[in-house]
């Protein structure tokens, strides 16, 4: 989305159509700090992805949630976990 002005306009209309119908969005593969401040400027509010976190064993989950809580960015972007549904 950071290179192809269609992709961002498509993703930036997405996220509009979605908070029409009053959902939430939850943005995937962000990569990128630049991924993400556009996200947050956009007003999408949850994102997961290679940023945030690798993919980790499901068994370590647990372990990752109870030993401490990622940071939320700054504004209405926050962290989803990487492997599983938010």
């Amino acid at each position: 989305m950071d290179t192809d002005v269609e992709t961002s306009e498509i993703i930036r209309i997405i996220i509009m159509l979605a908070h029409g119908l009053a959902l939430k969005v939850v943005a995937e593969r962000v990569e990128t700090q630049v991924q993400a401040d556009m996200l947050k400027d956009l007003n999408c509010e949850l994102a997961q992805g290679y940023f945030y976190s690798r993919p980790v064993p499901s068994e370590t989950i647990d372990q990752l949630l109870s030993n401490s809580r990622p940071p939320e960015l700054p504004g209405k972007l926050g962290k989803a976990a990487s492997s599983t549904s938010a």
